[in-house]
């Protein structure tokens, strides 16, 4: 799909370039491209439509690898693992690519195969691989994209392991007992997610994970922002680099780090102990119910602590409250904070 934008974006500079000599062209631009676009696509292109359909039956283990052509699993209707490859690609290619079935004991192996080698001219590829399953327990499924989007959505599997470069990640409505997902430059994105060990990482992407119940959690953005939403976990370790981390309506033993970035927690209230770092970045933890059995240590290089809330019994405060200590009731859920540079705030 990338190519074709890059196709349409030298359209549109060529026009560019027009309009600044003639701008009475300029009301009729857009309808234009679009027709200039459909023209290119369905005469520079062919489509193509390739499927393979495999027995499920003794099949366990289902893995799927590809450079740039995204691929998409779905629960299917029948009884067999069906694979399809579709969408348009240039006519100088379309006879090079071809859908690769391979099974090995209870393993199946997809992959698609694209045209070797550098040719002159223009390539465009808009293709999609889309592998239907059959409604059941797998062992494992497993993904590993070069620069392609990868998207998941209603399985079940003991397994769920999904990597890409530069390709965005998109998981909805899965069941399994170990998660894990990684992306290079791009975007993680999860929804309804049941495991018990859950784990997403990206280098520069963003991480926005949805409606999660898990044992142990763990989300790693080192330079992108991490975003938790609706959470039930056991434990949930986060860090980021120089993005923002922001939890809310969740309920989990945190530990969690930041560089440069912020780190904020919105929820009731902390039912288990939270143990928050942050360089130059400030930590705040809101809760929209007054603590009442909660335990603060803060300590920060040149950072100060605002408590917002009432009521805490403090222990240890200088006079600049780089250093605060306190807490409310018996002080049963212990809540530590360290910052350098970064301020501390537990407010409403």
């Amino acid at each position: 799909m990338r190519k074709v934008i890059g196709v349409l974006l030298i359209i549109a500079g060529i026009i560019g370039v027009v309009f600044m000599f003639n701008p009475a062209v300029a009301d009729k631009s857009g309808e234009w491209l679009s027709q200039a676009g459909d023209s290119l696509l369905n005469t520079a292109t062919k489509e193509i439509h390739i499927e393979k359909s495999v027995a499920a039956a003794g099949i366990k283990n289902v893995a799927v690898e590809t450079g740039s052509v995204d691929v998409q699993l779905v629960p299917g209707s029948g009884d067999d693992i069906v694979a399809r490859v579709h969408g348009r690609v240039s006519n100088n290619d379309a006879e090079s690519i071809d859908l690769k079935a391979t099974s090995q004991g209870d393993k199946l192996q997809l992959s698609v195969q694209l045209p070797d080698g550098v040719n002159f001219g223009v390539h465009i590829f808009d293709v999609k691989l889309t592998v239907e399953l059959p409604e059941q327990q797998w062992n494992a499924l497993q993904v590993a994209a070069g620069s392609a989007n990868v998207e998941a959505e209603n399985l079940n599997s003991a397994l769920m392991e999904v990597t890409s470069g530069s390709g965005n990640i998109r998981l909805n409505g899965i069941e399994a007992r170990t998660a894990a997902m990684q992306a290079g430059s791009g975007d993680i994105a999860t929804g309804n997610i049941h495991a018990e060990s859950f784990t997403v990482q990206t280098k520069s992407g963003n991480i926005r994970v949805q409606d999660i119940e898990s044992v142990e959690m763990e989300a790693i953005a080192l330079s992108g922002n991490l975003q938790v939403e609706r959470y039930e976990s056991s434990m949930l370790n986060f860090r980021t680099g120089s993005g923002n981390a922001r939890l809310s309506d969740g309920h989990a033993k945190l530990n969690g780090e930041s560089g440069s970035g912020n780190i904020t927690i919105e929820t009731d209230e902390l039912r288990y102990d939270a143990e928050l770092k942050a360089s130059s970045g400030n930590v705040t933890v809101n809760l929209s119910q007054e603590p009442a059995d909660l335990a603060v240590d803060f300590s920060g290089g040149s950072g100060s602590a605002r408590i917002r809330w009432d009521g805490m019994r403090y222990e240890e405060q200088n006079k600049d409250d780089h250093t605060v200590r306190g807490a409310f009731g018996n002080g049963g859920t212990m809540l530590k904070v360290r910052t350098r540079s970064g301020e501390f705030t537990l407010g409403k």
